[in-house]
């Protein structure tokens, strides 16, 4: 349910099964058509691009902020660092897992007087940012 004063702007799905196949390349999305409602496209589209950062990754590349470099850098630093290529087995108790999403920015949105918020669902849950002002919002923050 939408909360009184936000308005629907569309729906996609982004499938993150080949950066889990292949967990050093970056995944780009660009221009992603969003749905409506009824699962129609509309004219918004969006544009990701979604890297794979594992602990020992964040561990090895230091304790910086991370989300304030892009997944192209991060990806980078990733393949810089030496490390052994060696695979492991597969554990087969549950893990738990961080996923991080920083929206930054929309632009030419339609409409006069909105008041655009971005949601995103993970795994179940969902996370909003805060509600902005205007047809090109600057958002910058992690959910």
């Amino acid at each position: 349910m939408i909360p009184c004063g936000m308005s629907f702007i569309g729906l996609a799905t982004v499938l993150l099964k080949p950066l889990w196949k292949q967990p050093s390349k970056v995944l780009f999305v660009k221009d992603l058509t969003l749905l409506n409602h009824s699962m129609k496209p509309t004219d918004c589209t969006v544009t990701l691009q979604v890297a794979h950062m594992s602990h020992r990754d964040i561990e090895k590349t230091g304790a910086e902020d991370l989300l304030g470099i892009t997944a192209r850098e991060a990806a980078r630093q990733k393949l810089m660092v030496p490390g052994s290529t060696a695979h492991r087995a597969l554990s087969s108790k549950p893990q738990h897992f961080q996923v991080r999403v920083k929206v930054f920015e929309a632009r030419q949105l339609m409409g006069n007087n909105i008041k655009p918020v971005v949601k995103v669902s993970i795994a179940g849950q969902q996370h909003q940012t805060r509600i902005k002002m205007g047809n090109n919002p600057f958002f910058n923050e992690v959910g």
